[in-house]
């Protein structure tokens, strides 16, 4: 509970006291507003993210003096911030020809946590690309069916440094109710359980629509992207 002093204080300060919570909001716009999960909003969205945020904001912060301007100004921050992410991606995008889109998925009896999950995969990943130059982006997301943390990402594997083998192997899904069957790498099976490893079309990745084929992938959630 705030003291009456903290509140007088934010009474008198600008919106940048929340450029957190303004940055928080701009991203749930980009789904409540926008109707866009990867989180893109265009310039000419901004005029119906402007009066989302400034809602929000005072609901949240009600003895505030949160202006129209602040919020303006602090949204249009955030747009250029991931305008920046955005093209630095798409620099990316382009920087290696990536050979795999990988999908590791949470194992509950292999990890106590899905914070240990995420740890040790993005330990292991970063150890790949210093000591085998493999390069990766992605993000964690939940699974449509249960819920299930999922890590979906687009790699690039040199000449003779994959570890363990790829083959193709079957398991029946409960929740699908039929078998399915994947390109999966014994090595990350044996760490992190199920995985898939499937060869991404270098046709389509060379072609001008090969950023929006690459990430469409894994831009299914407004989750923020991991770069080994």
């Amino acid at each position: 509970k705030l003291s009456e002093k903290e509140k007088e204080r934010r009474k008198n300060v600008s919106a940048f006291l929340y450029k957190d919570e303004i940055e928080d909001l701009y991203r749930k716009a980009s789904v409540d507003v926008i109707g866009n999960r990867s989180g893109r909003i265009t310039k000419r969205d901004l005029n119906r993210v402007y009066p989302y945020v400034l809602e929000q904001l005072k609901a949240a912060h009600p003895d505030a003096r949160i202006s129209e301007s602040d919020v303006i100004r602090g949204v249009n921050r955030v747009y250029r911030m991931y305008l920046g992410r955005f093209k630095t991606l798409k620099r990316k995008v382009y920087m290696y020809p990536w050979n795999y889109f990988v999908t590791f998925t949470y194992d509950d009896e292999k990890f106590d946590s899905e914070e240990e999950f995420r740890s040790k995969l993005t330990t292991l990943l970063n150890h790949l690309s210093d000591r085998y130059e493999w390069r990766c982006f992605g993000v964690f997301e939940k699974g449509e069916i249960g819920e299930r943390l999922h890590f979906h990402g687009v790699f690039f594997v040199p000449k003779n440094t994959m570890r363990g083998t790829i083959t193709k192997q079957g398991r029946y899904s409960t929740k699908r109710h039929q078998y399915e069957y994947a390109n999966v790498n014994d090595y990350f099976l044996e760490r992190f359980g199920w995985n898939h490893f499937d060869p991404v079309d270098q046709v389509k990745l060379r072609q001008r629509a090969g950023f929006a084929y690459v990430t469409k992938y894994i831009q299914k959630d407004n989750e923020k992207l991991f770069y080994s």
